[in-house]
């Protein structure tokens, strides 16, 4: 974590060398603090920092790539633009605060191949169940009860590193 003071200044450095963070730092009054400390730590995000401002804040209904559906492991991202600005927890989007729904948006495709189950449509479910904790994050409840509901079983291994790797080992999706 990182002081509103410490993200300027990654971001000013940041924007030495990328001319998009330049000038997302030179406008940084307009962006909400917690988009500045995500793109601070994670650059690759910078595209979707750029298109902030311009883009509404809803999910685009978009679903997934051809690409996206032929790999078997399909890797889906917060800040993808498709889901990335619709809004999630405390006053924040899926691009920032969302990985919750969309760890579990990628292993409900990998499992099911239901190609409707986009992070967008799993963040939506928190809205209606209070999947969401105000100042926590995503409640675990939705990674045991939303899976359910599809018919896919869920466990909660102990958190070691012998359990995680035997239940990897026995073919199980993770979630961490």
């Amino acid at each position: 974590r990182r002081s509103a003071a410490e993200v300027l200044v990654r971001l000013r450095e940041l924007g030495e060398d990328n001319e998009d963070i330049a000038e997302i730092y030179n406008n940084h009054k307009s962006y909400p603090e917690n988009l500045l400390g995500a793109l601070a730590n994670n650059p690759e995000m910078t595209d979707f920092v750029s298109g902030y401002l311009t883009s509404p804040a809803k999910a685009t209904g978009e679903g997934l790539t051809d690409s996206e559906k032929e790999q078997e492991y399909p890797l889906f991202l917060q800040w993808d633009p498709r889901w990335g600005y619709a809004e999630y927890g405390d006053h924040s989007t899926i691009g920032v605060a969302g990985c919750g729904p969309v760890c579990l948006s990628m292993a409900l495709y990998y499992l099911l191949e239901d190609e409707s189950l986009t992070p967008d449509v799993i963040a939506e479910k928190k809205k209606k169940k209070g999947y969401y904790v105000s100042g926590t994050g995503t409640a675990w409840s939705l990674l045991t009860d939303v899976p359910t509901k599809y018919g896919v079983t869920v466990t909660q291994p102990s958190v070691s590193e012998q359990a995680i790797k035997k239940a990897l080992d026995e073919g199980s999706i993770v979630i961490c």
